[in-house]
């Protein structure tokens, strides 16, 4: 039987010259046995000779059957994959005890007995490779095969230190529970068949089992080809002119191909594959620069898009439970600095603001980052592979309406091939992702491309920075369906020992930004708080505990992505994080007279850091005390004509843009510092929800108090929390997008009104990037319940009663069914008696409603029948 071996091991020198996909032969079952027994032998006598618990030297093999692979391409492990190696070292612990009983006599005539039973007992389990599927085995790492350990709820606080206080919230607490529902999953494979061709990390391979769904029943009636294709530019790539027959186990040498199938000449099948196969060029590279590198780690980041840290536990559990059982350690003040995924990832790649940025190396949105300094340089100059790929390519971390890059940024560069099989057979387009691509989420499919990556440089250095988007970005509960498949991705790294030698970074850029739970306190504070995980190897805790002795510290730290970005920089060179060289950047990080805006996270933390410390503006920042203040508030009126004011000097340049009015100061907080830090501030934040017209947009944004000369100024960022859809396409400024109301638009759009009468039939315009298809087109429907919980108090700071609660503005089950019914009637008035939205149905009154939105708004809506 053919036989796969895969040998792991880590050394403190060079990786081995062979490659784990070059080392593929047919050997006897015997033979892998043998095999196997004289590895662990070795390793038990290199054991035997140490005297002490650390390992400097690791080596370990293990053979795995050839089987089919999963989606990942992964061979799957059976349990007896790991029952083997623990009967045998059991045989060998057993040889040793028999050893020390004939020196010492002291073992018991019962136990002598049990020895010599169980000894030929289990050398015969292991010559003659029983399985046993019904005996239970930790995975390596006290990793349980199935982890189901429920999430504790902590009703403390998750970062409490004299700079920073942020509040431990419920991820089930009442406030949010109405936003967390079950949503109707992708059906990717709806009335679509299965892949007829597959691929592994280095070949394309035909399904057998598929051929019935294409009325085949022979692969031989198969006429099968592949045609390789690469990038050209950012959103252009090229193909070979001749496309290759094939029938099965077809190897490719080639990064992306694809693949047509037909039949008696007629087209039945194309797919797209990609592959990492070693690049001549970049091992060259690699060699060269890899001379005065002693001691390394690989560094695979995985981002999730608009996932927060509370969102992560609550709706992917099993994939939280898997980074427990890792050991991961996950930084539980971890406090975005930037409204969007760009701002936030800006900091991590390159340690810099976005308007830092800006001076150095992108002037503007047309310019291209080539010459930016991201991070993934500083590993290739040393040595390493570099990657860099995500899903959703459209509305990509450097391409939407931005230019992207002229040159390929890394060695491995993912875009190429995802956008295309993304623009060819993507679907189910519920917003702004395709959900799907051909019968598989197009998460799979991202997610095999990393896998194939970080298998192939399994025994090579290299960093890596993957970011998806496709599943989470759009909707708070679309999370879910991806659980099961980032636990299967993490657990086939485990199980392949691809992170033997590998710190895994899993990290979010912020909570989703728009939608219902956006108007509640807690939902609020979840926006601003991603969620960020490491998981490093066993041997990698081992050498360097005191770096991660104050990780584990700054878990309850405030940090940011500036932080983040110091900690990938440590990486590049392990021998600063020593014990020696630990203390002594400790030493002169504690004389500093200004603290770094960005401190590594293997180094301790500050216990009075505040978020100005840390380069967090006042607008995300988490720490502040905070309550609710009355609307009607005269500094809250006037901080809302600020704001108002602020947002039309942004607008003045862009002529094609109308004037914002304030409609209503919808929410109003009021935030300051800690009290023993009141001394050294005399300033006052107010947290304000505005609604202007036209376009009845709502923002969110802080307005700074100057106490002494009685001053107000907007800081930081506005943001956006409703849908802008088409209101703005005369600009194409990524920023302006959220704030133009077009003048054409206004013009094509004027609203018909009667009282509190709705006309149906016109065309409002379809939601576009970081719009929510959560928020249904009548706001008020959604809003007018959640008015009283947007004021009221959350458990830490404020005292909600039930009282409060129970006041909540609730439309009717008649009135909800009212307004369903006027939508489904298509062009006809109606006057829905919505008497508990009266407060806020004077403007929703003359919103006009297309048909198109008829079915959506109704099932937003929930009303049965």
């Amino acid at each position: 039987m053919a036989q796969l071996v895969w040998i792991h091991w880590r050394e403190s020198g060079k990786p081995p010259p062979v490659h784990p996909t070059e080392i593929r032969s047919s050997i006897s079952p015997s033979s892998a046995v043998e095999l196997n027994k004289a590895s662990a032998l070795a390793n038990y006598a290199t054991e035997a000779e140490k005297s002490g618990r650390k390992v400097e030297h690791y080596e370990r093999s293990r053979v795995i059957e050839s089987r089919p692979l999963s989606h990942f391409g992964i061979a799957r492990a059976t349990s007896y994959d790991y029952v083997r190696p623990l009967v045998m070292e059991q045989t060998l612990l057993l040889d040793e005890r028999t050893a020390k009983s004939k020196i010492h006599r002291k073992t018991l005539p019962g136990r002598r007995w049990l020895l010599l039973f169980l000894l030929p007992m289990g050398s015969l389990l292991y010559i003659l490779y029983i399985p046993t599927p019904n005996i239970h085995v930790h995975l390596p790492g006290g990793l349980p095969p199935n982890p189901s350990t429920p999430l504790p709820i902590d009703t403390g606080f998750l970062v409490n230190s004299r700079g920073c206080r942020i509040p431990a919230m419920d991820p089930f607490d009442r406030h949010v529970q109405r936003f967390i529902y079950k949503e109707e999953p992708p059906n990717c494979a709806n009335e679509r068949p299965p892949p007829l061709v597959g691929s592994n990390l280095t070949a394309l391979f035909v399904i057998e089992s598929a051929l019935t769904y294409y009325n085949v029943s022979d692969v031989a009636q198969l006429d099968c080809c592949y045609q390789p294709f690469w990038r050209v530019r950012e959103n252009k790539v090229a193909f070979a002119n001749n496309c290759t027959s094939f029938i099965s186990d077809q190897p490719i040498n080639t990064e992306f191909v694809k693949v047509v199938c037909r039949v008696e000449g007629h087209h039945v099948y194309t797919d797209y594959h990609a592959f990492t196969p070693l690049k001549p060029d970049v091992e060259k590279r690699c060699d060269e620069n890899s001379i005065n590198v002693q001691e390394s780690v690989n560094v695979l980041i995985l981002g999730v898009d608009a996932v927060s840290r509370l969102n992560l536990h609550r709706q992917m559990p099993k994939t939280v439970n898997f980074l427990n059982n890792l050991k991961a350690i996950e930084m539980l003040g971890y406090n975005k600095v930037g409204d969007n995924t760009f701002p936030n990832m800006v900091p991590v790649l390159s340690g810099l603001k976005e308007e830092e940025l800006n001076g150095t190396c992108w002037s503007n949105e047309k310019d291209v980052f080539d010459s930016c300094p991201w991070i993934w340089k500083n590993f290739s100059d040393i040595g390493f592979r570099t990657a860099f790929g995500e899903d959703a390519v459209w509305m990509g971390i450097f391409n939407y309406l931005k230019r992207g890059f002229d040159s390929q940024p890394t060695d491995y560069y993912m875009r190429p091939y995802q956008k295309l099989v993304e623009d060819e057979i993507g679907h189910t387009k519920r917003l702004n992702a395709k959900l799907c691509i051909g019968s598989q989420m197009t998460l799979q499919v991202f997610l095999r491309y990393v896998s194939k990556f970080v298998r192939t440089m399994s025994l090579k250095r290299h960093f890596s920075f993957f970011w998806g988007s496709s599943l989470t970005h759009d909707n708070l509960n679309y999370p879910k369906f991806g659980d099961k498949v980032y636990e299967d991705f993490l657990r086939e790294l485990f199980v392949s020992g691809s992170l033997n030698n590998t710190v895994l970074v899993f990290i979010s850029d912020h909570g989703i930004r728009w939608g219902g739970i956006r108007g509640t306190y807690q939902g609020r504070l979840e926006e601003r708080l991603p969620f960020l995980f490491f998981s490093f190897p066993e041997w990698f805790r081992e050498r360097y505990s005191i770096a991660l002795t104050n990780m584990r510290r700054n878990s309850r730290r405030l940090t940011t992505p500036f932080d983040l970005h110091s900690t990938l920089k440590d990486l590049l060179d392990l021998q600063i994080l020593q014990d020696n060289s630990i203390k002594r950047r400790t030493r002169e990080l504690n004389s500093l007279t200004t603290v770094p805006r960005g401190v590594s996270l293997f180094l301790p933390g500050f216990e009075d850091r505040t978020c100005e410390d840390a380069g967090i503006a006042s607008h995300w920042c988490t720490c502040q005390q905070s309550k609710s203040v009355n609307t009607n508030d005269t500094q809250v009126i006037t901080s809302a004509k600020v704001l108002v004011n602020h947002l039309n000097t942004m607008l003045k340049p862009y002529r094609e843009c109308s004037s914002l009015n304030l409609s209503e100061v919808r929410d109003a907080t009021v935030k300051s510092p800690m009290s023993d830090l009141q001394q050294k501030h005399t300033i006052v934040d107010y947290v304000l929800v505005v609604r202007t017209t036209p376009g009845d947009a709502l923002f969110e944004a802080t307005v700074r108090h100057q106490v002494g000369d009685d001053t107000f100024a907007v800081e930081g960022v506005v943001s956006r929390i409703t849908t802008y859809g088409d209101q703005s396409a005369c600009v194409s400024d990524y920023h302006m997008k959220l704030y133009c109301y077009c003048k054409s638009y206004l013009r094509t759009n004027k609203r018909e009104s009667w009282g509190n009468h709705i006309v149906v039939g016109k065309n409002l315009g379809k939601p576009e990037l970081d719009s929510n298809h959560d928020l249904p087109v009548i706001g008020c429907l959604v809003y007018c319940e959640s008015d009283a919980l947007d004021n009221a108090a959350t458990k830490v700071d404020h005292a909600a009663t039930e009282a409060d609660l129970e006041s909540s503005l609730n439309p009717s089950l008649e009135e909800l069914t009212t307004v369903k019914t006027a939508v489904k009637e298509g062009s006809r008035e109606y006057t829905p008696q919505l008497n508990s939205c009266s407060g806020h149905f004077d403007f929703y009154s003359q919103i006009v409603i297309g048909r198109a939105f008829a079915d959506n708004l109704a099932a937003i809506l929930r009303v049965p029948g």
